[in-house]
């Protein structure tokens, strides 16, 4: 991940990504307003993927920032367990590259995430700086592994970090950073430190940041994204989502002073596991699996919060034959990414609709 020099333009595809797909993608500008850039996927409450063009002096400078706050230098050493092909594990190779700290690449070398080789490896490295997700973290409680003695932040991104799990890492020793970022923004937008109220993070350097009237917030940065690249028509369009410098965010949220508390988004739109999930779009795959299948049952999906994940996706139906539903999900799970998988099947009385007949999703909740 040496590139940052370079005027070459990238691609970083998630392995999985779908081949069809891939191909129109590939297809992304990479010269005049896009040379020396990084395309990154993110996806949005229209439950369509799209890339977000980031220049890699954007990149930097969301970079230097971190260092900054970290107070990272060149006898710093990185443990890395993020996907490359996410703003969160790009950081961390563009912040290494910048302060000369060192970087240990598990993930090259370990396929799975395991808490116990994680914490093996760590302690071995004498690693001092690390970034996980909320599931990560909430493996290393759950095995009650205590945080290795050189490590000095973890900063937690991807998803919403409970207070439980949380206040029960501290207790372990883990120092626990947690941040607000965004693939738009090129990684953190807002990360804590040890001083402050959970909850809230302290904005980093670059950021500027404010809210209107309904909580949304804008943040304008050197870091924000050149463009959007979608797919409509089955061909590539280029479009800035940029309003006089100010991107508006999907997420809700307050200022006080120089911090941030993000309330949430009010879109159907959750992190698993630290992935961005739309369930616009798994609601799509279902409807169309169910009218393939000819499957007349009343059924609905929805993200039920999960202690582990952040949120767990489940299947809401009115009683039918168990086996029916099963060999149903089992197709359901062969189309989708493993992270958005159904997990658990819940029988209802009733699924309810509006006048309209539209699913009233705020009343599937699990019974029992």
């Amino acid at each position: 991940m040496n590139c940052w020099e370079s005027s070459s333009t990238t691609i970083l595809f998630n392995p999985r990504f779908p081949e069809q797909e891939r191909q129109i993608f590939a297809t992304l500008p990479k010269t005049e307003n896009f040379e020396s850039h990084i395309w990154v996927a993110t996806s949005g409450t229209a439950g369509r993927c799209k890339f977000a063009a980031l220049s890699k002096k954007g990149i930097l400078i969301s970079a230097k920032s971190v260092n900054k706050h970290l107070n990272s230098c060149y006898s710093d050493t990185w443990i890395h367990m993020l996907p490359d092909f996410h703003v969160g594990g790009l950081g961390i190779w563009a912040r290494a590259f910048l302060s000369g700290a060192s970087v240990l690449d598990l993930k090259s070398k370990q396929e799975k995430w395991d808490p116990h080789i994680f914490w093996n490896a760590a302690v071995g490295s004498k690693a001092t700086l690390t970034a996980l997700v909320p599931t990560q973290i909430y493996d290393l409680v759950s095995n009650q592994l205590p945080a290795p003695p050189t490590l000095r932040a973890v900063i937690v991104g991807g998803g919403n970090l409970s207070y439980s799990i949380y206040s029960q890492g501290l207790t372990l020793g883990w120092k626990l950073l947690p941040s607000y970022g965004l693939t738009e923004c090129a990684s953190q937008v807002a990360t804590a430190t040890a001083e402050e109220e959970f909850g809230y993070g302290a904005l980093l350097s670059h950021i500027e940041a404010k809210t209107d009237s309904e909580g949304y917030i804008y943040l304008k940065s050197p870091s924000l994204l050149t463009a959007y690249g979608l797919i409509e028509n089955g061909a590539i369009q280029i479009k800035d989502p940029k309003q006089d410098g100010w991107f508006k965010t999907e997420d809700k949220g307050e200022l006080r002073g120089n911090t941030l508390k993000i309330h949430g988004r009010s879109s159907d739109f959750v992190k698993i596991g630290g992935e961005s999930c739309s369930l616009i779009h798994l609601r799509t795959v279902l409807e169309e699996l169910k009218r393939s299948q000819n499957l007349l049952i009343d059924i609905a999906i929805n993200a039920t919060p999960d202690e582990r994940l952040g949120y767990a996706i489940h299947l809401f139906s009115e009683e039918c034959p168990a086996r029916l539903l099963e060999d149903f999900v089992k197709q359901f799970n062969a189309i989708v990414l493993p992270f958005e998988r159904i997990r658990k099947i819940n029988f209802v009385k009733k699924i309810h609709r509006s006048p309209l007949g539209k699913i009233l999703y705020s009343e599937l909740y699990t019974q029992g």
